[in-house]
């Protein structure tokens, strides 16, 4: 008599759909992710068809062993799938970066009294600016306060702002003379390190050889784009004399970042050259603003924490796709980035390099000294694809514009053997500090300093 295959039945159709889910997303991607990840999957999926369609011709003794099995494997990949975070972390040591893991301390140290706050940026809060319809933007964070930045490593880097919100001390607001400005994103900002190992901590220690006055401003902020970038340097920068502009770009997001900002009508105005918003006196109203947006914040992450059917459902299927289990696998096989590049705008280059128009203008006018660091990220060497963000495009703007041009790609990372230990536990993320030591040393090569 036949047995009854009911269970490889039910295995046949749950695959048969996986099969036709995944053909749909290399079907219709937009490339955003590599086919190759896709199609891996979509191998195994048809190896696990064939296997499940093999089991309706075994024998009775042969099918309880395969039922055992496959449930075995299910069940054992289900624990790993759920238990893997905790145990990631366990074993590192340290409670892996994220959103979440930094306003639970936030929300832990608020009850114990500490006066701190999370890092904000403007890249956060321009969809917020535009629901208050306020035409105020800031474009730094909360003043004169213990923030937490970011945790890559086995300590969570925290850091006291100075009086406009920035990643300096106090004293070099007084300063009239600024040898080197620092302009970009969370690179130069200094995530995800102490002070003293970042880009700002290296040069002063560095360049303090050359120039033992040598005068530093860090206007580095998380999550800019080129176009905050230009907005943060008008504002911050006056009243002052500046020697050398360090502007970062970082080819990981600037551009996809450059596509959100400039349909910001407050950013927008940054683009006329006689614009400010004077955020140098309304700091205190800066503050106001920033802490009113980190309470939406918080409430709405409190909100998320609350278990509901839908966060219980989402969660079920988050796992039930062994979604961390395959990104792991991809990340360990180099499969999901390959090939990939961030989707832009027809328009990105154009308003990129009118961005660099406008700057270079500002600072020939100011005799200010422009100097572009090109840095690449962790995707270019994990996959070795040196198209990946637009790389030539890009280059080719600055060159073409005659702009001083740092290249760490070729200055740095193509002369050493193994780029990913430049990066956290070789994993994605910001530079390890040995990484931004050497990127220092190179600048410090690259542009001219006065001796004293």
């Amino acid at each position: 008599m036949k047995t009854n295959r009911w269970y490889s039945f039910s295995l046949f159709i749950f695959f048969s759909f996986v099969f036709f889910y995944i053909t749909s997303k290399i079907v219709f991607s937009e490339k955003i992710f590599s086919n190759k990840f896709y199609l891996i999957f979509l191998l195994i999926n048809s190896i696990i068809l064939f296997i499940i369609y093999y089991s309706f011709k075994i024998t009775k003794s042969n099918y309880t062993n395969f039922k055992l099995l496959t449930i075995s494997l299910i069940l054992s990949l289900y624990i790993i799938e759920i238990s893997y975070k905790s145990a990631q972390n366990y074993l590192a040591g340290f409670e892996k970066k994220n959103k979440d893991a930094l306003e639970n301390i936030y929300l832990d140290k608020l009850k114990n009294k500490e006066n701190v706050t999370l890092q904000l940026s403007p890249g956060m809060f321009l969809d917020y600016s535009d629901q208050q319809n306020n035409n105020f933007l800031p474009l730094s964070g909360i003043s004169n306060t213990q923030t937490l930045m970011c945790n890559e490593s086995k300590n969570l880097i925290q850091y006291q702002t100075d009086r406009y919100g920035f990643n300096n001390n106090n004293a070099i607001w007084d300063e009239k003379i600024i040898d080197i400005l620092l302009i970009g994103d969370s690179y130069t900002h200094g995530l995800c390190v102490n002070n003293e190992f970042n880009i700002k901590g290296n040069l002063e220690l560095l360049g303090s050889e050359i120039n033992k006055n040598l005068k530093i401003m860090n206007l580095g902020m998380q999550g800019s784009g080129p176009l905050i970038e230009l907005a943060i340097m008008k504002e911050f920068s006056k009243n002052r004399k500046i020697k050398n502009l360090v502007w970062f770009y970082y080819e990981g997001n600037d551009l996809t970042d450059l596509d959100a900002e400039i349909s910001n009508e407050n950013l927008q105005r940054y683009i006329n050259p006689k614009f400010t918003q004077n955020l140098q006196n309304r700091q205190s109203e800066s503050d106001l603003f920033l802490k009113e947006y980190l309470k939406s914040r918080i409430d709405n992450h409190l909100t998320k924490k609350k278990i509901t059917l839908k966060s219980i459902f989402d969660k079920f299927r988050y796992h039930l796709k062994f979604t961390k289990l395959r990104l792991e696998f991809s990340e360990i096989f180099n499969f999901k980035f390959t090939n990939a590049a961030p989707k832009l705008k027809n328009e990105s280059f154009e308003n990129f390099e009118k961005i660099i128009k406008i700057t270079q203008k500002y600072l020939s006018d100011e005799k200010i000294k422009f100097h572009l660091v090109y840095l690449p990220s962790y995707y270019r060497y994990k996959t070795g694809d040196n198209q990946l963000h637009h790389y030539s495009e890009v280059i080719d703007i600055i060159k073409q514009n005659e702009i001083n041009l740092i290249d760490m790609h070729k200055e740095l990372f193509v002369k050493i053997d193994d780029q990913l230990s430049l990066f956290p536990f070789r994993k994605f993320g910001h530079y390890t500090p040995e990484g931004y030591k050497l990127i220092s040393e190179i600048i410090l090569r690259k542009i001219s300093l006065d001796a004293k």
